[in-house]
């Protein structure tokens, strides 16, 4: 059923008139469809929606002109409508699983970031993985991570895994144990565990060692088919964006395994946002599924909301030139 929704400012963003697509941009009038004085004509009054896409814009007046007697009207009661934020680089389910966990955005001081983790910590049993994000040293006044004895007394009972905004995490010692990772443990390729004078892990994981710890949660060893926490963080993720106005996320290094996961929520008519994704696939898969394989996948994956615009190859290479990406 088309919409007509009247009565409003609606935000267009166009500064000029434009005729084409069927949709009427041909001035800025206030609620009672008489000129605003807006010189940049990029604020209309009523606005007809159909089959999800914007029909018509204008004046009142004007757009009533593309309605029909089954249009449903909406009167906007003088609010304004703005265009939908595109958030251009966002990694929605590690978003919403850490919005289930603990976030550290704006603690102030270490001590404010573990009264934090340590309020969740008490609310969920012992043993269970709890996963936070939202920090850098900067924030704190301390300038200095989290230590691994404070990360240990706010959660003692939990592994704990605290994912910095750019290139490392913290772990505390019940995470690092699960691991692996003690005095005697060895670097792990393209990345680093950082270790106090005596030689003891900090707790601090740069780059590629992170994912000894990432792989030991449950959730990351399910089969493909045990989507649950996925489902659950993305939902958690898309209602908070809705919030705010974002309409369309771009997730950049997006695995098969999310992939999966949105595209059985799409299926399933539960996904709320417009979703463009760069498409992570290792040369590996690649050498071992031939490149018409993987077009295919993505033909499969391809929804009105679910856009794989790239593939984000990830190339290890070796002074033998083991591995080879070629463009064509």
């Amino acid at each position: 059923m088309d919409q007509l929704l009247f009565n409003g400012k609606f935000v267009t963003l166009e500064d000029a008139d434009n005729e084409g697509n069927g949709i009427d941009r041909r001035g800025s009038k206030n609620n009672n469809d008489e000129s605003s004085g807006n010189n940049n004509n990029n604020i209309v009054s009523a606005l007809l929606i159909r089959d999800e896409r914007i029909a018509a814009l204008g004046t009142l007046k004007e757009v009533q002109r593309h309605t029909g007697t089954d249009t449903q009207r909406i009167d906007m009661q003088g609010k304004t409508v703005l265009p939908g934020i595109i958030d251009s680089h966002n990694h929605i389910i590690s978003a919403g699983i850490a919005m289930g966990g603990v976030l550290l955005f704006g603690a102030g001081t270490v001590s404010d970031a573990c009264d934090r983790i340590r309020a969740r910590a008490d609310a969920l049993p012992d043993g269970e993985w709890l996963e936070g994000a939202g920090w850098i040293e900067s924030q704190f006044t301390e300038n200095r991570p989290i230590s691994l004895a404070e990360m240990d007394r706010a959660a003692p009972n939990n592994p704990l895994i605290l994912h910095r905004l750019f290139g490392g995490s913290l772990a505390n010692s019940r995470a690092m144990e699960l691991a692996g990772i003690g005095k005697g443990s060895g670097q792990p390729p393209r990345g680093e565990i950082v270790r106090d004078a005596d030689g003891n892990p900090t707790g601090y994981l740069k780059n590629g060692a992170q994912t000894l710890v990432t792989r030991m949660i449950p959730r990351n060893n399910k089969p493909m088919d045990s989507l649950e926490e996925e489902f659950a963080a993305i939902k958690r993720a898309t209602d908070e964006y809705i919030k705010y106005g974002i309409t369309t996320i771009l997730d950049p290094g997006v695995p098969p395994r999310s992939m999966h996961a949105f595209h059985t929520m799409y299926k399933m008519g539960q996904i709320t946002i417009s979703r463009w994704i760069l498409w992570k696939k290792n040369l590996r898969q690649l050498n071992a599924r031939p490149m018409n394989i993987l077009s295919m996948e993505l033909r499969r994956s391809l929804t009105p909301v679910f856009r794989p615009e790239a593939c984000m190859l990830f190339i290890q290479c070796t002074k033998w030139g083991r591995y080879r990406c070629e463009s064509r």
